[in-house]
């Protein structure tokens, strides 16, 4: 099928790649970076309690500290890490709600935004009675 449409339209002069939304090209530097992990720990999930898993932990443990050093974050339960862009909108959107719950005032959100936006917004409306523009 690609073929098909590469040869129905013809090569591209300069390729834009905009459709990030699932996945997106990784630097090579990156993929350098994760291979002793992907060797080593690949295999391990961090809240498990066996080798792998405590190992799998460590590195985790490890790269909260780093970013939490990073951005200046005092505690490192601070940062969260997500497994993807729809659990961290919903897990921000709400988060910042249920702080201001008290004060109730509006969410913007534009008419393209993605579901895992305007649903946690439409929530907080229904729950809280923030308004939703």
């Amino acid at each position: 099928m690609a073929k098909e449409l590469l040869k129905a339209h013809g090569k591209p002069p300069r390729e834009v790649y905009l459709d990030l939304e699932n996945s997106g090209w990784v630097p090579p530097e990156v993929v350098e970076a994760m291979i002793p992990y992907f060797n080593r720990i690949g295999y391990g999930h961090p809240s498990i309690t066996n080798k792998p898993g405590w190992e799998a932990y460590e590195v985790v443990y490890e790269t909260r500290e780093r970013v939490a050093e990073t951005l200046g974050i005092k505690e490192i339960n601070g940062v969260v890490f997500t497994h993807s862009g729809t659990e961290a909108n919903n897990l921000a959107i709400m988060g910042v709600g249920l702080a201001k719950r008290k004060n109730r005032g509006k969410i913007v959100v534009s008419s393209i935004e993605h579901l895992s936006v305007i649903f946690p917004a439409e929530r907080l409306e229904k729950l809280f009675g923030f308004k939703v523009v």
